[in-house]
Order: structure tokens, then sequence, then C-alpha cells
């Protein structure tokens, strides 16, 4: 009799190990960061001055290319300078419009990345600079609608796994970028108006 109650709690163990295993392998979000492991979403930048803007995914599965967009919550005084791609910063992008970095992209990371773990898997690293006008705002995840599986979910950024599987992902934590830091010294007069 405990033979078959080992027997039977082993098998419940492994049944359940193996439910939450297969549970993990589905979750898949993807956010914007203030850093490239994911867990900064609030950032005040010094105006004129470039910062960085991370695409992170957290995913229980491996990957080796995204399709997606980033919003911009201020296109007259919020702008992409410049971009890397992929955790190495050797993989590619492909974008729907060349000309708007804000745009949707289809980004090749330029390698089989892990995410395993809670491991953080870095898409993209956007160069940004705002002006002295930008009153902040979110910067987010959209989908692409020129992803790589048209029967996926179109309300979602979609990745393609290393084994050349296309799965869909949810859309993750924004970026709120706050007004930025002045880099103009105080006034005589502000400084006087203090005592």
């Amino acid at each position: 009799m405990l033979r078959r109650t080992m027997a039977v709690a082993l098998a419940l163990a492994v049944a359940l190990t193996a439910g939450s295993v297969f549970a993990q392998s589905e979750m898949c979000y993807m956010g914007v960061y203030a850093d490239d492991s994911g867990t900064v979403s609030h950032f005040k930048p010094t105006e004129v001055q470039q910062f960085h803007i991370y695409v992170v995914m957290r995913l229980e599965d491996v990957v080796n290319a995204v399709a997606y967009g980033i919003t911009n919550p201020d296109p007259a005084n919020f702008f992409i300078i410049g971009a890397v791609w992929g955790p190495s910063g050797n993989g590619v992008n492909v974008p729907n419009d060349p000309l708007d970095p804000f745009g949707t992209s289809n980004v090749g990371l330029g390698e089989c990345a892990v995410g395993f773990g809670g491991q953080a898997v870095l898409v993209a690293d956007y160069t940004a600079l705002v002006t002295a006008d930008y009153n902040g705002g979110d910067v987010c995840v959209v989908p692409n609608p020129n992803r790589y599986d048209p029967d996926s979910d179109p309300t979602k950024p979609q990745y393609n796994t290393c084994q050349d599987i296309f799965k869909s992902c949810d859309i993750g934590p924004c970026l709120y970028v706050e007004g930025p830091i002045a880099t103009e010294s105080m006034s005589f007069g502000a400084v006087k108006a203090l005592y």
C-alpha cells in the first residue's frame, strides 16, 4: 500500500511539474524599458541629450526574429536617432517604412536567443532624444500588420522560434518618459527668489 501511495504521489508530482513547464512555455510578453534587462519602466531624460530605450521580451522559448512596432508619444519633440538590433547588436531590421523609426519593424535578432528561466531577450536598443517642449508620454509596443504569419492574432506582436514556428506575444509594459530636465542654468533672479 505504501508503494502504491508513493507511486501515485510521484506520478502526481511529475504531472504537476510537466503542467507548469507547459504553461510556462506559452508565456511571452514584450515591453519597452529604460534598461536592457527589462526592469525600469519610468525615465526622466535631459533635454537634447541622447538616452536609450529598450524593447525587451520575456518568454519561455527560443527566438530569432520578431515583428512589432513602437509608439511615439510626441512626434514633434521625441526622436529616434539610431538603433541596434538583437542581444549582441548584430541583428537586422526590415522596417515597413524606412523613413519612420517609430514604424513597425521586422527584426532578425542575428542569433538564436534563449528566454527560458526568466532571462530577458533584448530585441532592440533605440537611441533617442527629446526637446525642451516634450511634456512626457508612453512609448509602447504595438503589433506589426506585416507579421510573419498572416493567420496569427493581429492584435499582438509575433515572433519566430529557432525551429521556424510562428507565435504571438502579449504586449507588456510601456515606458513612461517624463518631460526633460532642463539644461539651462537658473537665472540670478530665480536663485534670489529661493531666499
